[in-house]
């Protein structure tokens, strides 16, 4: 295993903390929580990915894909009807029993959709959460302490990780 995959390994074996998973673009951040789904999951929560000019969160266990980001004039914008149906899954798996929820990712766009963080903050309480999120501008920045106690490992493309 890599130090990456054994730092994670780690975390979920021995902390009941969350654990929020950062870094810049191609770091590795997807591929990392991908193995340790493929590893130890199947886990409850969303993907998010790309399509053409939209971005969607997908169901992690049941495939079901939200349209919640499209190509806007400057980045991506919100489609707030996507994050509607997506908020609804958050507020069911804050509902259910699974022990670990795995969100890959948060970032800019969540900021304009209160109810959606809102949701996640709520899972929280609850769950125990492995968290994407972007290295700057994310949705999560003045609501961190929300979570509760929780753990950061941070990537970078060459290998390298800091854990804070």
């Amino acid at each position: 295993m890599t130090n990456r995959q054994n730092r994670i390994m780690d975390w979920y074996q021995q902390s009941d903390h969350h654990l929020l998973v950062t870094g810049p673009r191609g770091s590795g951040k997807t591929t990392l929580v991908d193995w340790f789904d493929q590893s130890v999951g199947p886990f409850a929560g969303y993907r998010s990915y790309k399509s053409g000019d939209i971005t969607y969160l997908s169901d992690r266990l049941e495939k079901t894909a939200y349209p919640i980001g499209r190509i806007g004039r400057q980045r991506m914008e919100p489609v707030l009807q996507g994050f509607e149906r997506a908020t609804e899954f958050l507020q069911s798996l804050a509902r259910s029993d699974h022990d670990l929820i795995v969100l890959d990712e948060v970032g800019y766009m969540e900021r304009r959709v209160p109810d959606f963080v809102d949701a996640i903050v709520r899972l929280a309480k609850n769950h125990r959460l492995l968290i994407v999120i972007r290295q700057t501008e994310h949705a999560l920045e003045n609501r961190l302490t929300e979570l509760g106690r929780y753990d950061v490992l941070e990537l970078s493309p060459d290998e390298k990780w800091l854990v804070t």
